[in-house]
This record gives C-alpha cells, structure tokens and sequence, in this order.
C-alpha cells in the first residue's frame, strides 16, 4: 500500500469511529434530565416497602395512575402528574427514544452481554439483549465525557445479582439502553443509566437504577427497589 493510500484509509477509519462517538453524544432528553422515573400510563409499587425515587422526579404523563409507597427526596416532593414538566419529558422521552434508535453504530451479533468489557461507542443487536449472570463492565478509558449507547429491537433483561460496572471514569449520566420494547431487571440487580423502553420497565425487587427508568406505557417496581438519577 502507497503512503497516500495508508493515510487515506487511516483517516477513514477515524472518521468512522469519530461517527460512532459523536452519534452517542446525540440524545437529547430535554425536560427528561430532571426525572428519575416517568412513564406515559401508570407507574406501580407493589410491594409494602417504599419504591425510592432519589435526585429526580417521578411524572406521568399522559396518563394518571401512580400507585403504591413511591417514596420521593425534598427537593422533588410531590409526583408530576400532567404537569408542564411531565408533559414535556412526555415529548421529549418519545423523541429520545426515537433518536437513540436512529444512531448508527457497531453491530453485536449476540445479545448476551454478560463477562464483556465496552468501550465508548453505539451498540446495536436485532432481537433482545441479555445479562444472564454476573457483570458487565463498560470502560471510559480515562475519559469522563465517552458515552455507551446500547440499543435493542425488543427488550433488555437482566438476572438477579447482576451488575453493571462503570471503570476508569465512566459515568452513570453517560449511559443510555435503547429498547424497542420493554426492560426487565432481576431481583437485586444493578442498572447503570437511562433506560428508554417503548413499553414498560419492571424493577425487581430490592434492585437498583442509577440513572433513569422512562417508559412509553408502564413503570414498575415490585418492591423495595431503587432508582437515583445521575
């Protein structure tokens, strides 16, 4: 290979990876930043211990039902029943979640995430993605900015006690789970980041999002569950 040639497929390469990059930097969650939990029908707690909502809100927008001892910190008492702020993260959750969806990325030919390490980058699979057993570890390699997209056709689930590990700077606010349907997270399981879900999200008992659970229909946490936003 020429010199020309060698420097013209390197810069290609890194014009490819650089979209991959700045893709994941595209989504914009609007009024969403704000809320922890929001869902468009009916947001449930089920079981008699309280459902903890930690640094945001909890909103629903355009339905009305929240029931069950959802359990919310001082600075956003009270739940956002079709207010100006949940009918906007309403909007502006649809769109996200239309645009997380949209973003080109690599392809990952199995959808069973669990014992990998990512890097930086918009991870795309055709069908469900899996965590059947014990932790995945998304690395930022000394950057605080690098964000992790992951997108599914359908849905995410994870088993109990698994976990996702953030490593060398990553941050919780970076990352994002596409789904084009719905998210079921394990019994003392931990989720990091904001989990955009076409229909429902349900959080097993005692589990934990760090991040954010924003759902087209549906939010439930089974008991004693979790979810403080970044």
């Amino acid at each position: 290979m020429t010199l020309p040639s060698f420097l013209f497929v390197s810069l290609l390469v890194l014009l490819v990876a650089n979209k991959y990059n700045c893709a994941a930097q595209t989504i914009n969650l609007g009024e969403c930043v704000e809320f922890a939990v929001m869902a468009g029908a009916a947001e449930t707690c089920a079981g008699a211990p309280a459902c903890n909502v930690v640094n945001g809100y909890i909103g629903i927008s355009p339905g009305t039902s929240i029931t069950g001892n959802w359990h919310t910190d001082s600075r956003h008492a009270g739940k956002q029943v079709n207010s100006a702020k949940s009918n906007a993260c309403a909007r502006n959750g649809l769109a996200a979640l239309k645009q997380g969806a949209s973003l080109s990325g690599k392809t990952l030919a199995s959808g069973v995430l669990a014992g990998k390490t990512f890097t930086r980058g918009v991870y795309k699979h055709t069908g469900a993605l899996t965590i059947p057993s014990g932790k995945v570890y998304l690395d930022a390699r000394g950057n605080g900015n690098a964000k992790f997209v992951f997108y599914a056709t359908t849905t995410l689930t994870t088993a109990a006690g698994t976990q996702i590990v953030l490593k060398n700077g990553a941050k919780a606010a970076n990352v994002y789970w596409i789904l084009g349907t719905a998210a079921t997270l394990g019994a003392n399981s931990v989720l990091r980041g904001t989990v955009l879900a076409g229909s429902a999200i349900t959080i097993g008992t005692g589990a934990k999002i760090y991040g954010r659970a924003i759902a087209q229909t549906a939010v439930t946490c089974e008991t004693a569950c979790t979810v403080t936003k970044p």
